[in-house]
């Protein structure tokens, strides 16, 4: 059963499918109730509204118009100094970041050269096969780690 409407006894809503306007103030009170319905709403973009709005405002509140353009710029104020703190955190992680990739080269290329001294080492005292293991074992994991952390360096070229 649909709703029946508060400005209408039941049996007599015109918007009740079964009842059918038999008179023509039967129509005028369906037209009526129809343009009770109507709404205008107003949609505005960012944080003061348009002119004729602020007008209304003012009527409503004197002193309520300047009070939202304040509000709207320490908003904007606020907004650039957190994002100015931000800038600062995420540049402090760069540099931070990169600081750590430069200690990472450097022991990696600490740990090879070390791996080829002691080889060399072990080649010159006739250890063969522990120079080969070393050489090959020491630097072959610096090779794998930079592969996988790094994949992005490691694909093809586009055309080619």
């Amino acid at each position: 059963m649909p709703e029946q409407s508060e400005n209408f006894p039941p049996g007599d809503d015109p918007l009740d499918p079964h009842v059918t306007p038999d008179s023509p103030s039967d129509l005028q009170s369906a037209i009526e109730f129809v343009h009770q319905k109507f709404e205008v709403t107003r949609e505005t973009s960012g944080p003061i509204p348009p002119p004729a709005m602020l007008r209304e405002y003012e009527d409503i509140s004197p002193g309520l118009a300047e009070r939202l353009a304040n509000m709207a710029e320490d908003e904007a104020k606020h907004r650039r100094a957190v994002e100015n703190k931000l800038i600062g955190i995420y540049s402090r992680d760069q540099i931070a970041s990169r600081q750590i990739e430069a200690r990472g080269q450097l022991y990696g290329l600490l740990i090879g050269v070390g791996a080829i001294v002691g080889a060399v080492i072990l080649r010159l005292h006739g250890q063969t096969a522990a120079s080969l293991g070393l050489g090959t074992g020491g630097l072959t994991p610096g090779y794998r780690v930079g592969y996988r952390l790094y994949p992005w360096q490691n694909a093809p070229a586009k055309g080619a």
